[in-house]
């Protein structure tokens, strides 16, 4: 037999050959060859500090603490670490896990060599390292930190923890400057009732109908108008779109809404919609009308309710027709006392409950009046109103690295709230009790991203 040379922590165990294919396993006081040829047992050679009893492993990390420094928002870092066992003894991994706050801005990743050793059981032995790494992927303009958890045999920490921070930057920062002024832009879309026992309310209309384009034109607004018949999605009328500047505008939007008798009742919100949506196509005769930057109002005029009783459903999809659903309103003359769906019989005229209009005005904040009024001329004033107002959206020149960044001055005082970015519009919205006055001047500043 030969001596083994043994390092530090290692067990020693002694194998005796006994016969062929056959091994003692001993330990203590049994003789063991020296290779000097001895015979006669060192009782020095082997102590116990050559043995190490109190051999145990010690999980460490490099780094355990890690900056990562600035990165520019949607830029990424990597950074490598190492798990070590740094004992003396083998080191167990049994499992881990990783969280970051916020959650989106840091990953584990490379992980393979960890998973890989926790799965088979294969440990760490003394002075042997596993790597993995941290990818920093900064979604806005803050700070970030991750910790990761590995759990082993480690008697002194048997859950081990190493922190990773970083900061998100912007490239640089922008800033836009607006001064509030009115809006003042309105297309407005008169979907009326052509079924036959619309006949006399429709001639009762004339008069008010010829003094809506000037009541707008009073006021000062930019408004393109249109009516359509509520059995067909086609605009009426030799002159089919009515604007400020067409001659005898008055009389022809007037004579347009004369839709006649010979259509179906209870189609008005459907088929407003499709007016509208060959506008937005640009399909004639519904061309000319459509403005995205408009306010879009609907009015129906109808002696009867929606047959369907899906206005929810078309409320939503006349929204869809602008960016800012709060820009579409739906009004409605019809059955109704201002509030609820009833029926009327005064003033020559008579309608059934408008149920489905009147809850599609209620739902969008428009105008209701009952048909059978003798004028319609406050309607008329009060939809006039919701045609202009002010500002309560503003658009930014660049995408800000995302909406926290922003900052919002109204002349050269910071706002804090009752404002918000909407991402879709990329613009700075405003709450309607917090609407800046006319006149007042608004900074808006944002950090943008840049090249990584």
């Amino acid at each position: 037999m030969r001596r083994l040379a043994l390092g530090p922590g290692a067990a020693l165990i002694t194998l005796a050959m006994l016969s062929a294919g056959c091994f003692d396993t001993r330990g203590g006081d049994d003789p063991v060859a020296s290779d000097s040829g001895d015979d006669d047992h060192d009782d020095d050679e082997y102590d116990d500090d050559d043995l190490d009893p109190d051999a145990e492993p010690d999980l460490q990390f490099d780094p355990a603490y890690h900056d990562i420094g600035a990165c520019t928002v949607d830029c990424e870092k990597t950074v490598t670490f190492a798990i070590v066992n740094g004992g003396s003894a083998p080191l167990d991994l049994h499992g881990h896990s990783f969280q970051a706050s916020p959650a989106s801005g840091m990953a584990l990743v490379d992980d393979a060599d960890l998973l890989a050793m926790q799965q088979s059981g294969t440990p760490l032995q003394p002075g042997e390292s596993v790597t993995a790494a941290i990818l920093f992927t900064p979604r806005d303009v803050e700070s970030y930190e991750g910790s990761l958890a590995v759990q082993s045999n480690d008697p002194d920490q048997p859950m081990a923890t190493a922190t990773f921070i970083g900061m998100g930057v912007g490239a640089a920062w922008y800033a836009d400057s607006f001064v509030q002024e009115h809006w003042n832009t309105c297309d407005i879309l008169w979907v009326v009732d052509d079924s036959g026992s619309m006949a006399d309310n429709q001639e009762n209309i004339v008069q008010d109908l010829e003094s809506f384009p000037q009541l707008l034109d009073d006021a000062g607004v930019d408004y393109r108008l249109a009516c359509a018949a509520a059995s067909g999605p086609e605009f009426r009328g030799q002159t089919p779109v009515v604007d400020n500047a067409t001659v005898s505008g008055p009389a022809l939007f007037a004579d347009n809404c004369l839709v006649g008798t010979g259509g179906a009742a209870g189609d008005g919100l459907q088929n407003g919609y499709l007016s509208l949506s060959m506008s937005a196509a640009e399909v004639p005769p519904n061309d000319g009308f459509h403005r995205e930057e408009a306010r879009l109002m609907v009015v129906f005029v109808t002696d009867d309710g929606d047959d369907g009783g899906t206005w929810a459903y078309w409320v939503s999809a006349y929204q869809s027709l602008r960016a800012d659903p709060d820009r579409v309103v739906l009004n409605a003359i019809c059955g109704t006392d201002g509030i609820n769906a009833v029926d009327c019989n005064d003033n020559g005229g008579s309608a059934q409950p408008g149920t489905g209009y009147v809850d599609a005005a209620n739902a969008t904040g428009g105008v209701l009046s009952s048909l059978c009024d003798s004028s319609w001329a406050g309607a008329m004033e009060d939809m006039v109103e919701l045609c202009y107002g002010l500002n309560d959206t503003f658009e930014l020149t660049l995408s800000p690295v995302l909406g926290s960044t922003i900052t919002v001055e109204i002349n050269g005082q910071p706002v804090t709230e009752g404002w918000g970015h909407d991402p879709v519009l990329n613009a700075v919205v405003f709450e309607p009790d917090h609407l800046p006055e006319l006149g007042d001047a608004i900074l808006i500043a944002y950090a943008i991203g840049g090249e990584c």
